[in-house]
């Protein structure tokens, strides 16, 4: 890709929150130069690695879900998408959400950028699969005002493990109670 092709992308999502510079420069293994140069890796070898751009962006489900994406962007893909139904994981549950919470359905915020930024602070379940109450009665110590359950779980225990089989339920561990 050249340099000019990675500043016009880099320009289009540079302040997404979909995009976690720290998470990802320490995923991709750079020391974290600051967010546009931790942008900027992603686009240009990033991507081509499967890096995910946010913890909570599962590429290989969404790749699974979009088989006509290719080598394409997983980032720029969802960005263009309507994200109201859309979902970067298959723990996050768009519509699930909505009707669970009232309130977010009535401010008519991205659901899945609601769970992200505020949702996993306040104890709500992303989706049906993974009830946020039984994941911290499992882990006292955890604090989901300091460390959102749901990433908290996916690094722990089930990201590095998916493989796309249809239909996806996560919750019990057996031996990481």
């Amino acid at each position: 890709m050249t340099g000019g092709a990675v500043t016009s992308r880099t320009g289009h999502i540079a302040r997404t929150p979909y995009f976690d510079p720290e998470a990802y420069a320490a995923a991709a293994g750079i020391v974290p130069a600051g967010r546009a140069a931790a942008l900027a890796h992603y686009l240009a070898r990033g991507v081509a690695r499967g890096l995910a751009p946010h913890p909570l962006f599962h590429l290989p489900w969404y790749r699974s879900e979009h088989p006509g994406l290719g080598a394409g962007d997983p980032l720029v893909h969802y960005l263009a998408s309507d994200r109201r139904t859309r979902t970067p994981h298959p723990l996050l549950d768009p519509d699930w959400y909505r009707e669970r919470y009232p309130d977010v359905a009535r401010s008519r915020v991205d659901p899945v950028l609601h769970y992200w930024l505020h949702g996993g602070r306040e104890r709500r379940d992303p989706g049906p699969a993974f009830p946020v109450a039984r994941y911290l009665a499992r882990h006292p110590d955890l604090d989901p005002a300091a460390t959102n359950p749901l990433v908290h779980h996916l690094a722990r225990y089930a990201q590095a493990a998916f493989h796309p089989l249809g239909a996806v339920t996560v919750l019990e561990h057996p031996g990481h109670a």
